[in-house]
């Protein structure tokens, strides 16, 4: 169930190019929000790289315009009580577990974003 999430999560991500003000759609704000907090849970236990979590969110910030930003940083404070990624292809929240297992795949996920994004 988690790869397959991880395969949603990244099909949304590479469909779009980052220019420095990009507008994603909610849905996908969303996405990206829910798969963030994820990551970040995941890093606040140990189980993903919390340098690169951080990375990731500075680049997020970065990328996208300022009113793009404000949402994905509610969508990320409301996905904070969920344990569930927003898949844009379903069309509804997938669950995830706080597991080592598990957060090696957010971690992996995190790592594709920032090649996407052009970093490390």
């Amino acid at each position: 169930m988690i790869k397959r999430l991880a395969l949603i999560v990244l099909y949304t991500f590479s469909t779009f190019a980052f220019s420095g003000t990009w507008t994603p759609d909610l849905p996908t704000i969303v996405n990206l929000a829910s798969t963030f907090s994820w990551a970040t849970k995941c890093s606040a236990r140990g189980f993903a790289d919390s340098k690169k979590t951080i990375d990731l969110g500075n680049k997020l910030q970065a990328e996208m315009s300022q009113k793009s930003y404000q949402a994905f940083n509610k969508a990320y404070q409301n996905s904070l009580h969920k344990n569930a990624i927003y898949s844009v292809a379903n069309k509804k929240w997938l669950p995830y577990k706080l597991t080592k297992q598990d957060c090696k795949t957010a971690d992996s996920v995190v790592n594709m974003f920032l090649l996407r994004l052009g970093g490390s």
